[in-house]
């Protein structure tokens, strides 16, 4: 009897945790990361030529567009990245993303059924209704300034130990973050967004958090400017 309860507690689990797991089949988005992301960067050239990879970057967005509102944060962070790859895909040979008009606030792509702007996923899916600014570490905008694409898609058992480690990672590179001659140099996304201090007090706190020992003693104070956002495009 104790075990038949058990059951009945785990499936009345399911049925009010909606979203808890991913149902978007990302293998397709997978074999597009294998095969033509590396270190970070993206084979603009070889995907366009790779028909079954463009293949598999097509099937994803497709099934993006018919995926369930309540998909957890690794599946909207997959689509994202997703669509920001095959956008510049289709727009590909370019040198940078800044020169596209309409990019990110312009045009527009079916996700879950509704028609969305980059932006739109950004700001009122994936950061507002999350609101974890560690995913500032894992959305990459095609530039070479943007954090780098991962190797495998997030997932959601795994995410929350990989979003940390990305932000410890973005903190520790010196591209995105560096104290010189007294100043505290950081990246355009600590002056875009501001939840960087809704979750750990300020800039300078975020920074302090997850830059272990090297930022520890940072002053609250210290002086900070923005360091330029390489618009050019992230490939290889």
């Amino acid at each position: 009897m104790k075990a038949l309860w058990l059951c009945v507690l785990a499936l009345c689990l399911v049925v009010v945790r909606p979203g808890v797991a991913c149902a978007l089949d990302t293998d397709p988005w997978a074999a597009v990361l294998r095969a033509h992301v590396h270190d970070g960067r993206v084979d603009y050239a070889a995907l366009r030529a790779d028909k079954e990879a463009r293949k598999s970057l097509s099937k994803f967005v497709q099934l993006a567009a018919r995926m369930k509102e309540d998909e957890p944060l690794a599946t909207w962070l997959n689509v994202y990245n997703a669509l920001v790859v095959s956008s510049l895909v289709e727009r590909s040979p370019l040198r940078a993303v800044r020169g596209i008009s309409g990019f990110f606030d312009g045009h527009r792509h079916r996700v879950a059924g509704k028609s969305r702007t980059l932006d739109e996923l950004e700001r009122e899916v994936i950061l507002e209704r999350f609101k974890d600014s560690r995913v500032h570490a894992a959305i990459c905008y095609g530039t070479r300034s943007s954090p780098p694409l991962q190797p495998e898609p997030f997932a959601h058992a795994t995410l929350d130990a990989i979003l940390t480690r990305l932000s410890q990672e973005l903190v520790n590179n010196e591209a995105n973050v560096k104290f010189v001659d007294g100043r505290l140099w950081v990246a355009s996304i600590f002056y875009w967004f501001t939840d960087f201090a809704r979750d750990a007090g300020s800039v300078v706190g975020w920074i302090r958090k997850y830059g272990a020992s090297r930022y520890s003693t940072l002053a609250e104070d210290v002086p900070m400017s923005e360091l330029n956002h390489d618009w050019s495009l992230n490939k290889r």
